[in-house]
């Protein structure tokens, strides 16, 4: 079979959110490769079942789709993966479960330690779990010395100012304020940028509260930023605070941009991470072990923090591109129609 004559659908996930851009994306890099058509998964069933009906090979992002597509797994045609893009804790091992499991031709996971999850807590076929570490638009996500000289310039940022961020939704998911109880117990002066999408609001008025209680300077921009490329050129360092972190696609965009990031040592993104080379881990949840290299950093010289940066941008360059998980992600395609 002609790859180009191999019809894959796409079923990806509408919102902002890193993960639902990426399921989206994934089309345009396919069309390489393949004859890809993509469709919102808020489309209605009809219109999804007229597509699905038309395919060699469907991606699906979300597991609660799967129901909706019943008949066509009972069929097993057409071919299905599974990108799973978040933990795999909840035990999915009843019937239901385990006959749907056993009809998808091959699950994604974002790293090991979620393939691990879905391995002992799911009943599946290990052999038909992968593990495939997403990629980035690293056109769009590159170093600008312009973006982080504007930037700084609209919220009153010095030049010399080392300014450790965050970017993501502002709720007590994403714990933001590990970062300013360790910006605190560091003892270091360094400001923090809070940048997201107001989930919760008594969260947000929480972080002010704390912020102003332990004296950091915190410049917070509530809201989602498109052109998020500009926030990571204009901070120093990105540090991830979420508890629970499937990947942490951020810490990709933000080394694309050269910029280094402090990572629990539970997400995704430790994974692919070299610890002291490329970027920082953490222990998770863990404002002691942050705070630790954050006391670091202020001794490091510019010369190593450059070096770091080059690094950063060169990994993500080498590895997680767009481009390269499409083809990985390609010869999954061929592997399950073979």
């Amino acid at each position: 079979m002609n790859q180009h004559t191999i019809r894959v659908l796409n079923i990806y996930h509408p919102g902002r959110g890193g993960l639902e851009k990426l399921s989206y994306l994934l089309s345009f890099e396919l069309r390489k490769h393949f004859d890809v058509q993509s469709i919102s998964a808020d489309n209605s069933l009809f219109e999804i079942w007229k597509y699905v009906n038309q395919s060699d090979v469907v991606l699906i992002h979300r597991g609660k789709i799967l129901y909706k597509l019943l008949p066509f797994i009972l069929l097993r045609k057409p071919k299905f993966i599974f990108i799973h893009h978040f933990m795999a804790k909840a035990k999915k091992k009843d019937p239901y479960h385990r006959f749907i499991y056993s009809r998808v031709s091959a699950i994604i996971a974002l790293s090991k330690r979620i393939a691990e999850q879905i391995k002992e807590n799911w009943q599946v076929d290990a052999s038909k779990v992968f593990v495939l570490y997403p990629g980035i638009d690293i056109e769009k996500f590159f170093r600008s010395e312009n973006q982080r000289v504007q930037v700084r310039r609209k919220y009153s940022i010095a030049d010399k100012e080392i300014v450790l961020g965050t970017v993501g939704r502002i709720c007590q998911e994403k714990n933001q304020k590990l970062l300013l109880e360790s910006v605190k117990l560091s003892g270091k002066d360094f400001t923090c940028f809070i940048v997201g999408p107001v989930q919760e609001n008594k969260y947000l008025e929480s972080l002010k509260v704390t912020s102003e209680k332990l004296h950091i300077r915190t410049i917070f921009v509530p809201e989602f930023v498109d052109n998020v490329g500009s926030i990571f050129n204009a901070i120093d360092f990105l540090v991830i605070t979420s508890k629970n972190e499937p990947f942490g696609l951020v810490g990709l965009e933000s080394m694309a941009c050269s910029t280094p990031v402090l990572a629990p040592d539970n997400s995704g993104i430790a994974e692919v991470i070299s610890d002291n080379e490329d970027s920082f881990i953490y222990h998770n949840n863990s404002a002691k072990s942050l705070s630790s290299i954050i006391r670091n950093l202020a001794e490091s010289s510019q010369v190593d923090i450059l070096s770091m940066s080059k690094k950063a941008r060169e990994k993500v360059e080498k590895n997680f591109t767009l481009s390269k998980y499409a083809e990985k992600l390609k010869d999954i395609i061929y592997g399950v129609l073979r």
